[in-house]
């Protein structure tokens, strides 16, 4: 695990029990409070969202405008806790929120994280940028690996994936490095088996899933891999390729307030409301079957309450 610099003393949260990064309280009127912070709010906004691009220069570049933020005084975030999440998926496998390996860093650091750990499935991916991001953010951080295997001597039985007998989903954890050239031969070419396999696995379940769904239909190539940052691909992002193409069109501008919108029947008040078979009854019905118990589900620091 990586160590940390306090970076976080000296800074106090303003706005009572707000989760999000403020301006220090002290100012010299209300006005300025209200400019400065509104000025400061935006920025954040614009540098978490940034967080989140596809460009690995763009994230980087967006964390080390946030920790100056907060380096200067200009922005605080909460005082540190003794709250951990060790198993944080990243967009490199998949994150219901998007998030990068550095958007997590900072949400840990926001946050006040004792530590943060990424475990992708099949990937290691998101190892270098994160570690390297939480040396700059100043929070510890732990980088692992999942994945999910078949034990035929408890082909009968189920271990810790819920209504699938034999199945193990099995956890690595330690790696300090996404180049693999120094690591032995076998290590190199099981991980390398388990991106194609998963590939693999993706392609013909996306086949069964178009023949079922025809003429609905979508393009593995063209709908599911833009999806994500370095084409590791999951049944998740399928599914979002899928949602997205049966979602209604707009309604058309003839079309007024009480006229029907060409809404699914699964779908709420502008929600698709259909609930995933992964999915408890208490559970909220827009979370994706990859979101674990364990996941970092809350929104960056400057969304709301609503926001993805």
């Amino acid at each position: 695990m990586r160590g940390s610099k306090p970076w976080n003393r000296g800074f106090s949260r303003s706005g009572g029990g707000s989760s999000q990064c403020e301006e220090p309280a002290e100012a010299s009127s209300p006005d300025k409070v209200v400019h400065r912070s509104h000025i400061i709010n935006t920025d954040v906004t614009t540098l978490e969202q940034q967080l989140n691009s596809f460009d690995f220069a763009a994230r980087m570049n967006a964390l080390a405008e946030l920790v100056a933020l907060v380096n200067r005084g200009e922005m605080a975030c909460e005082p540190e806790r003794d709250v951990v999440n060790m198993h944080c998926h990243t967009f490199f496998s998949f994150n219901a929120y998007g998030y990068s390996p550095a958007a997590l860093a900072w949400l840990a650091k926001a946050r006040g994280f004792r530590a943060v750990g990424i475990v992708d499935f099949d990937v290691l991916d998101a190892v270098d940028e994160f570690l390297q991001a939480c040396d700059l953010a100043g929070v510890r951080g732990s980088a692992g690996i999942e994945t999910r295997v078949f034990l035929p001597e408890f082909a009968t039985r189920e271990i810790n994936s819920p209504g699938e007998p034999g199945i193990y989903y099995h956890m690595g954890i330690g790696f300090t490095t996404t180049d693999l050239t120094g690591f032995a031969h076998p290590v190199r070419s099981s991980l390398a088996a388990m991106r194609d396999r998963a590939d693999r696995r993706n392609r013909e379940m996306l086949a069964r899933l178009n023949a079922h769904l025809d003429p609905v239909t979508v393009d593995y190539e063209r709908d599911v891999l833009p999806l994500t940052p370095a084409g590791n691909a999951t049944e998740r992002h399928m599914l979002r390729a899928i949602i997205r193409d049966l979602a209604p069109p707009a309604p058309l501008p003839s079309q007024g307030r009480g006229e029907a919108s060409a809404r699914l029947p699964s779908q709420g008040r502008g929600e698709a409301s259909a609930r995933l078979p992964s999915q408890g009854r208490g559970e909220a019905s827009a979370r994706l079957p990859s979101q674990g118990r364990g996941e970092a589900s809350a929104p960056l620091p400057s969304q709301g309450r609503g926001e993805a």
